[in-house]
């Protein structure tokens, strides 16, 4: 196989200081063709301090005003990394790069090498490529849920997720702040929500619960190789895992794995929508309603820092329907997504105050968090996409989102007659 591939990166971006003696840093990453590039690494070199581009390509960067000297990277699967100096910004700016093209050599797997040699490699290089010893990773946390195409409510968290570095154990969030829009629903029939628990425990790498990267369970799937890309000067094979029968996996997997180390770097899951009466939670079911899913997309991906794999973003896309289990007629229609972004890497013990990260619902959580204007004003959130302004747009039709993040946060909770003032 053959593969040219080529970069042109074309942000309008923007440096700003602000009061907080902080750097701004925005803008745009799209292909040659000037189409977006999604979930590229932005980070200040040396550092695991960053964010990833949305799906649109956008970013959103805030640092400390002492990086003004340092340099952003910007790299993604299948293009050459791109560096920019902080102190050369300026705004506006158009960034054009040359472009570049790496033409990959012919790939041939023969019978003593095949594509599932390559994911049992990945497999036994496990402890080899990533983190073993204590660490926190910092990340934030969306979901939004739609009724019949119309969104109905929004939550957005900044966590901490605590591991001990150990494989297939679970690993701890500390949730730091919440904040939970309005609930626009008419029918409650779903009455909690325990996602981001599925995106933080149930990661590929960590969990060790999926067939596809068991040695023991890869007798069960067809591997084969889709095609092999190219970043900076690393080969990566693309391979599709593939269940040979819905008894042994609801799912088939698509895996991009570094060839020099054989390092997981992405996985795509995607699950048969014909087994959605399989795969639905406590929470989507009561005595008169069951939610059917016809999509449902998972999608991890990881970086790389001094030398270890760590997770860098995760996201849950869900479509169905809730039907009637007694007439089997359909009561509506329902999507939502969640998404979680890892922004910084964090090396050592580290005290955790918040005792109840064991609680499935993250929306009865947020009942008893108060909500702090003050943090969500500073903190760097993702830049928004058209699904978020879309969700904002519909639930500002009952109040501005600010209120209603303001009234229902910490609802449970009786907030000092200070912080009640600062809110407004």
């Amino acid at each position: 196989m053959k593969s040219i591939l080529t970069l042109v990166f074309i942000p309008l971006t923007t440096l700003l200081f602000s009061q907080q003696n902080t750097l701004s840093i925005s803008g745009q990453i799209k292909d040659e063709a000037g189409v977006f590039v999604p979930f590229a690494h932005v980070y200040i070199k040396g550092s695991q301090k960053g964010t990833v581009s949305n799906t649109e390509g956008r970013f959103n960067l805030k640092v400390s005003a002492d990086n003004k000297n340092e340099t952003v990277v910007f790299s993604a699967i299948g293009f050459k990394s791109a560096e920019r100096k902080l102190s050369e910004w300026k705004s506006p700016q158009l960034i054009v790069l040359k472009e570049s093209s790496l033409v990959l050599d012919e790939v041939v797997v023969s019978d003593k090498f095949q594509p599932k040699d390559i994911l049992v490699g990945a497999i036994e290089n496990f402890k080899k490529n990533y983190k073993t010893s204590t660490h926190r990773l910092e990340g934030f946390y969306r979901t939004t849920f739609q009724q019949d195409k119309s969104f109905m409510r929004m939550l957005e968290a900044a966590i901490y997720i605590h591991s001990n570095g150990k494989m297939h154990n679970r690993q701890r969030i500390e949730f730091r702040h919440i904040r939970k829009s309005a609930d626009l629903r008419t029918d409650k029939w779903k009455i909690y929500d325990g996602y981001v628990n599925h995106l933080v425990h149930n990661h590929p790498i960590q969990s060790g619960q999926w067939g596809f990267l068991k040695k023991g369970s890869l007798k069960f799937f067809h591997v084969d190789l889709l095609e092999v890309v190219a970043q900076d000067n690393d080969l990566l094979y693309v391979l599709l895992a593939k269940s040979k029968s819905d008894s042994h996996a609801i799912y088939d997997a698509i895996v991009t794995i570094r060839e020099k180390d054989l390092a997981i770097v992405d996985v795509l899951l995607k699950f048969k929508p014909h087994l959605s009466d399989n795969f639905s939670w406590a929470w989507e079911r009561r005595d008169t309603a069951k939610f059917f899913s016809y999509r449902q997309e998972s999608r991890y991906t990881y970086q790389e820092f001094e030398g270890k794999f760590y997770l860098r973003s995760a996201s849950w896309h869900r479509k169905g329907k809730v039907l009637n289990t007694k007439t089997k007629m359909t009561e509506f229609d329902t999507e939502s997504l969640d998404e979680l972004l890892i922004t910084d890497i964090m090396q050592g013990n580290f005290q955790q105050e918040d005792k109840r990260e064991e609680e499935l619902d993250i929306y009865r959580m947020a009942d008893y968090n108060q909500y702090d204007a003050a943090f969500w004003e500073n903190y760097t959130r993702p830049v928004d996409t058209k699904h978020f302004k879309s969700a904002k747009a519909k639930l500002e039709k009952a109040s501005r989102l600010e209120q209603q993040f303001n009234e229902n946060t910490g609802r449970l909770v009786r907030k000092p007659a200070k912080q009640l003032s600062s809110d407004r």
